[in-house]
């Protein structure tokens, strides 16, 4: 049986940040229920689809217009953590 809700890991670097931003982008991701995982990561083991698009979105609009701290990368992984015993054909 799958779950209601997906789960999803957020990895991410900016460029030139005093870690003012970086800190911002933490305390948003604790905030909408991702747990740290180390090197940078975030986990959420239940998220919707919706939820997961308004963290992003809310990310992307943390830089600033000035461009002085840039995303370096922002990496969204989301899949249904029991989505691999799905398709094993067991019953």
């Amino acid at each position: 049986m799958l779950s209601e809700m997906p789960r999803a890991i957020i990895r991410f670097s900016l460029n030139r940040d005093n870690g003012s931003i970086t800190t911002q982008v933490k305390n948003l991701l604790d905030r909408s229920g991702f747990t740290w995982g180390g090197t940078a990561s975030y986990e959420a083991t239940a998220i919707s689809e919706a939820r997961l698009s308004s963290v992003i979105d809310q990310i992307v609009n943390l830089m600033p217009n000035d461009r002085s701290v840039e995303i370096d990368h922002l990496w969204v992984f989301m899949d249904r953590a029991d989505s691999a015993s799905a398709g094993s054909g067991s019953t």
